[in-house]
């Protein structure tokens, strides 16, 4: 399955969970049963908002779909501009509180980090959809929920597979971002244990558009 599949499928599963709650614990659920408001806090504008623009997309199907699954309760989203700033993030999560949200669904690490320090005391469930295990975060509180392995997990997951494979000369392009950084730091550490393995790296900034084809002709031709 695509990314925007699994994107869908996350999404129903989440505010999901919180129409089966409702269902389940108010007596006149088939008539008062209050709705269920998603607040997305993602990048509508500035530099990282090609990367929000799939689960915008996901987002409205998934609300479609949740509504088809659960026609008796009322599912709302609210798209909210994290603008690629903290400062776009907090005023976004203050309305999302007035709002009364009842989830959270952030988009980057740096999102979920802005939200999980302003809903503290709240009590609103937190989903991070993408990179959300950001080494700066530390270990899921209490309402927070992530979709993603952290970088240790996937660290060990991808050097059983470059053990498995025999591969001995690695390139690993890697984003700018904490998540990526933490990931390259825990490889690289595996790898400097070994003396039959060569590892070199090549980071680019997530806001830009790199070309990778020069590199990857110089990896090609030494056998990387």
């Amino acid at each position: 399955m695509n990314k925007k599949t699994w994107l869908v499928i996350i999404l129903i599963a989440a505010v999901g969970l919180g129409a089966f709650w409702l269902f389940r614990n108010r007596s006149s659920a088939e008539s008062n049963v209050s709705a269920v408001r998603v607040a997305a806090v993602l990048n509508l504008t500035g530099p990282a908002a090609r990367f929000d623009a799939v689960k915008q997309q996901a987002l409205n199907l998934a609300i479609q779909r949740l509504k088809e699954v659960y026609p008796k309760v009322s599912v709302e989203l609210k798209l909210l501009d994290a603008g690629g700033g903290p400062e776009a993030t907090t005023v976004a999560v203050r309305q999302a509180l007035d709002w009364h949200a009842s989830y959270f669904l952030s988009g980057t690490s740096p999102t979920a980090l802005a939200i999980a320090a302003q809903v503290r005391g709240h009590s609103p469930v937190v989903v991070q959809m993408a990179n959300a295990a950001n080494p700066d975060f530390g270990p899921p509180r209490p309402g927070e929920y992530r979709f993603w392995p952290d970088w240790k997990q996937e660290g060990e997951i991808i050097w059983e597979i470059l053990q498995n494979e025999k591969i001995a000369k690695i390139l690993l392009i890697h984003s700018a971002d904490p998540y990526s950084e933490a990931l390259t730091k825990e490889l690289k550490e595996k790898a400097g244990a070994l003396t039959s393995l060569t590892m070199s790296d090549l980071q680019y900034d997530p806001a830009a558009t790199p070309d990778f084809r020069p590199a990857l002709l110089r990896a090609k031709q030494e056998g990387v």
